[in-house]
């Protein structure tokens, strides 16, 4: 019963939260200027929100998904999966390295998986790392993918619903 109620109150505090985004969209979205594109198919891209530790990713990509996972009883991970545009395997796998090397995780060495992908595990000085798959080939989702890059971010069960997508 107990956790109907609290289904039920996620089910209206989402609702609520995508009816005051739609509001600002329509309010926002008029006055924002068009910043310039490096890449012709930019205009067809969508981007990542708030990551942990003001991390950004300053490569072109376009998200393919967002959203927060239980990986096991109350360890919570926000796996983000983007593909990287314009840019080949390596120049991704230095891109993802130098936007979380300047946000304070550390990089251990990469490894090639038997698939192909790159992983990198990179940690904080203290807490659980953040774990990077990068895999050459794009998933079809946009014209100037040239492959994809999955990150693992770990956060807290007090968190893992302030960092779930909107």
């Amino acid at each position: 019963m107990k956790s109907r109620i609290q289904i039920a109150a996620l089910m209206l505090l989402v609702l609520a939260l995508a009816g005051c985004s739609r509001e600002q969209a329509t309010d926002t979205g008029a006055a924002q200027p068009e910043a310039p594109t490096n890449s012709a198919a930019a205009d067809d891209t969508r981007k990542v929100g708030r990551l942990p530790r003001g991390t950004e990713l300053n490569f072109p990509y376009h998200l393919v998904q967002d959203r927060v996972r239980e990986h096991n009883p109350g360890s919570f991970y926000r796996r983000i999966r983007v593909e990287y545009l314009d840019i080949d395997e390596q120049q991704a796998i230095d891109a993802i390295t130098a936007a979380l090397e300047e946000s304070g995780w550390a990089a251990g060495q990469p490894r090639r998986l038997d698939n192909g992908d790159t992983r990198i595990n990179f940690k904080p000085e203290k807490g659980r790392p953040v774990m990077v798959r990068v895999r050459p080939g794009a998933e079809d989702k946009h014209p100037s993918a040239n492959g994809v890059i999955v990150l693992d971010f770990p956060i807290s069960a007090d968190d893992a619903e302030a960092e779930a997508p909107r």
